[in-house]
C-alpha cells in the first residue's frame, strides 16, 4: 500500500473513525436475534367477533401464506353456523358431534408457488378433511370475452416446468370434449389440441427441465404455428374450431381425460393478442423480448410467493375469513407459521437410534468447542451443558432454531437434516442436562408437542448432505462480529471488532464497507471495501490454528502497536508481553488506555482529545 500525504492520512483517519465510532453507538446494543418461542410464533385472529344472531364476515387485514390455524367454536342451537373461508374457491362449513359444546378446529393450509393450494383438517383431533386439493393449479383468468381462440390470435407462455401438464386451456376442467382447447407440455414438448379437430406437436424437446421458456402460439387463417426459445417448432393447418360459450379459459388447468394440471411447474406470465404476430414478431417475443411487441390485450402475471410470517416458508397467499350467524361462538383463535420440519413427531419419535445419531454428530463436531463430561471444550463461550445454563432457550424447539441459524459464534448446521438436528439435541438432553443439570431440563408433555409448528406437506424433505452451502452464508451475526482478523502478513488483530459500516439487512457478512478496530491496542486497524473474509477459524470452517483473513481492497491499513500515544511521554513503544515468535501479545496497559467495551469513552476534556489526536499525527509513516 502507498503511503498517503500525513494530511491526507490524518483527513482519511479521522473520517474512518468517526463513522466507525457512529456504527458502534448505531448499534452497541443491537443483540443476536433470538430464538422464537412458541407462543412468539402465534397470532391471534378474530379478535372482533362477538357472538350474536346477525350474519358476520370477519377478514383477517393481512393475507396469509402456509399456515396452521386453530379455534374453538361452538354451535348452541340449530340456527347456528361457522365457516372458514380459506380460498376464493373454498369455505369450509364447521360442524360436528356435540356441536352445541366447545369443538377444537385445527387445519393447515399450504399452497407453495407451483403448486395447487391444500389443506387438511381435524376436530378435536379426528381427521375432518384430508388433503384436500382447492380447484388445481389453474387460475380462473378474467376478461373472458377477450380470449377468443376461434380466429386470429397469438398467445405467449413463459413457464418453468420438470413435468406435465397444461400451459393454459379453454375447456370443462371436468371432462374433455370435442371443442375443448389446450396449449401442454408432455414429455419435454409443447403441443396444441383442439378437441377431436387434431393436435401439433413441437420438435423441439428438453422443456421440462426446470428453467425458464417462452412458447409462441400463433393461430392464422386455422393455421397454427409453434414459436418456443426463438425458434420455429412446427406447424399445422385447419386446427380450429369455435369455442363454446361455458368453457372458461384457464392457465395451467387442463381437463380429465387429457394431461390435466400443470402438476411439477409454474406458469410465470401469459399474454394474448387478438391478431397473428408476424414471423418477426413471434419469434422475438419468443428469445423473451415480449415488450418490444406492444398491443397485448392481456398481459397476466402469476401472484409472486411471499413469506407472510417473519420466519415463515414463501407461498402464494390467500385471505382468511369468518363467517358466523345464529349466535355462533368463536375463541382461542390464531394462526402460526408451517416449518419446514414437524417438530413435534420428530421429537415423539426420539429413540435409541436417534440418540446414538446424535452422538455421532456430536463427538464429530460439537465437542471441539462445548466439551465433553471429560475434557474441556476450546471456545471459553461455549455452554459446558452438564453445568451452564443454556444462552438461547432450554426447549427443543429454541434449540432447533440455535442449530439452525447459529447464535453469536457459533455456526449454524443447515447440512444436517432436521432429524439429524434434533438427534443431536436429543444426545444433548440425555448426555449432559437429565443426568447433571437439571434445572435446565425442559419438560415435554403433550401439551408442548401439540403447540409445536406443523411441518408443510407439500414441501420437498431435505436429505442428509444434500446442502452444500457454507454454514456461515446463512446467518445474520448482526452488525458486529468480534473474532481474530489478520490484515496482511505479521498484522493481526487478535482481539478485532469489525463494524459494518453500510445500510441494508443481513448483518456484518453481508455488506460492502467495514472498519475493524483493535482492542488491544486501541488501533484502528483497517478499512476496507468490496469483500469481507475468508471463513478461516474453528467457529466457520472448523480449521484450528487458523486466522480470517480480509478479502477486500483495504483503504488504509495501521501497523501492529498502540493507537494512542503514551499519555505520559508520547512515544509510541510498544511494552507488551513479548511471545517466543517476538511478536506483541496481550493489551496495553490500563493505566495508558482502557477498553470499557464497544461504545467509545471519549476523555473528558476536549484539549486533552485535540493533543492526542495532534500527536497520532505525527507517528512514524503518517498514520
Amino acid at each position: 500500500m502507498k503511503h498517503l500525504a500525513p494530511e491526507h492520512s490524518i483527513m482519511k483517519f479521522a473520517v474512518f473513525t468517526i463513522i466507525f465510532f457512529a456504527a458502534i453507538h448505531a448499534h452497541a446494543q443491537m443483540p443476536v436475534i433470538p430464538a422464537t418461542t412458541v407462543e412468539q410464533t402465534k397470532t391471534p385472529v378474530f379478535a372482533d367477533f362477538n357472538p350474536d344472531d346477525q350474519t358476520h364476515i370477519i377478514e383477517h387485514k393481512e393475507p396469509l401464506a402456509n399456515f396452521r390455524l386453530q379455534l374453538e367454536y361452538k354451535l348452541p342451537n340449530a340456527a347456528s353456523k361457522a365457516s372458514v373461508r380459506l380460498h376464493e374457491n373454498r369455505t369450509l362449513d364447521l360442524t360436528g358431534k356435540n356441536a352445541a359444546e366447545w369443538q377444537t378446529l385445527d387445519l393447515q393450509y399450504e399452497q407453495l408457488r407451483g403448486k395447487p393450494a391444500s389443506f387438511s383438517a381435524t376436530v378435536n383431533g379426528r381427521s375432518f378433511v384430508e388433503n384436500e386439493i382447492i380447484g388445481g393449479m389453474g387460475s380462473n383468468i378474467g376478461d373472458q370475452d377477450k380470449l377468443a381462440l376461434d380466429h386470429d390470435f397469438t398467445a405467449m407462455v413463459r413457464f418453468t416446468s420438470r413435468g406435465d401438464g397444461a400451459l393454459f386451456s379453454k375447456c370443462n376442467p371436468a371432462k374433455w370434449g370435442a371443442d375443448a382447447k389446450m396449449l401442454s407440455l408432455s414429455d419435454g414438448k409443447v403441443f396444441y389440441e383442439v378437441g377431436k379437430c387434431g393436435i401439433l406437436v413441437g420438435n423441439i424437446s428438453g422443456l421440462n427441465d426446470g428453467k425458464s421458456h417462452v412458447v409462441v402460439l400463433r393461430s392464422r387463417n386455422g393455421r397454427v404455428t409453434l414459436f418456443v426459445d426463438g425458434k420455429l417448432d412446427g406447424a399445422k393447418d385447419n386446427l380450429t374450431r369455435p369455442d363454446v360459450r361455458q368453457m372458461a379459459f384457464f392457465i395451467a388447468k387442463g381437463a380429465k381425460g387429457n394431461v390435466g394440471d400443470l402438476k411439477d411447474g409454474d406458469v410465470e406470465n401469459l399474454r394474448f393478442w387478438e391478431r397473428a404476430l408476424n414471423d418477426d414478431e413471434a419469434k422475438q417475443t419468443s428469445s423473451g423480448k415480449s415488450d418490444a411487441v406492444n398491443t397485448p390485450i392481456v398481459n397476466w402475471s402469476a401472484i409472486p410467493a411471499i413469506a407472510t410470517f417473519a420466519k415463515g416458508i414463501p407461498g402464494v397467499p390467500t385471505k382468511l375469513a369468518l363467517i358466523t350467524s345464529g349466535g355462533a361462538e368463536i375463541r382461542n383463535a390464531w394462526v402460526q407459521p408451517l416449518c419446514d420440519a414437524d417438530h413435534a413427531k420428530i421429537i415423539s419419535h426420539w429413540s435409541e437410534e436417534s440418540l446414538a445419531e446424535g452422538g455421532k454428530i456430536f463427538n464429530m463436531l460439537c465437542i471441539t468447542c462445548h466439551g465433553s463430561l471429560t475434557q474441556e471444550g476450546s471456545m471459553p463461550t461455549s455452554r459446558h451443558f452438564q453445568r451452564e445454563p443454556f444462552k438461547n432457550g432450554n426447549d427443543p424447539f429454541c434449540q432447533f432454531q440455535t442449530l439452525t441459524q447459529g447464535y453469536n459464534l457459533m455456526m449454524p448446521m443447515p447440512m444436517f437434516t432436521p432429524e439429524q438436528r434434533y438427534a443431536t439435541l436429543h444426545y444433548i438432553r440425555e448426555t449432559f442436562v437429565a443426568p447433571h443439570n437439571k434445572g435446565e431440563l425442559f419438560k415435554i408433555d403433550d401439551a408442548y408437542l401439540a403447540s409445536l409448528p406443523l411441518g408443510m406437506r407439500t414441501l420437498e424433505k431435505q436429505k442428509a448432505g444434500e446442502d452444500p452451502s457454507r454454514q456461515f452464508e446463512k446467518m445474520n451475526f448482526g452488525p458486529v462480529l468480534e473474532w481474530t482478523y489478520q490484515m496482511a502478513p505479521n498484522n493481526i488483530a487478535y482481539k478485532g471488532i469489525a463494524v459494518r459500516l453500510d445500510p441494508g439487512d443481513g448483518g456484518v457478512s453481508k455488506g460492502r464497507t467495514w472498519m475493524i478496530y483493535d482492542h488491544d491496542t486501541m488501533r484502528v486497524a483497517t478499512a476496507m471495501t468490496g469483500g469481507f473474509i475468508d471463513w478461516k477459524g474453528v467457529a466457520f470452517d472448523g480449521s484450528h490454528n487458523s486466522h480470517a483473513s480480509l478479502t477486500g481492497e483495504r483503504l488504509f491499513t495501521n501497523p501492529v502497536g498502540p493507537g494512542w500515544a503514551n499519555p505520559r511521554d508520547g512515544t509510541w513503544e510498544d511494552p507488551r508481553f513479548r511471545g517466543r515468535d517476538g511478536k506483541p501479545y496481550g493489551p496495553l496497559p490500563r493505566e495508558w488506555m482502557n477498553y470499557r467495551g464497544p461504545v467509545s469513552q471519549w476523555p473528558a476534556r476536549r484539549a486533552e482529545l485535540h493533543h492526542r489526536r495532534r500527536r497520532s499525527a505525527r507517528r512514524p509513516g503518517g498514520r
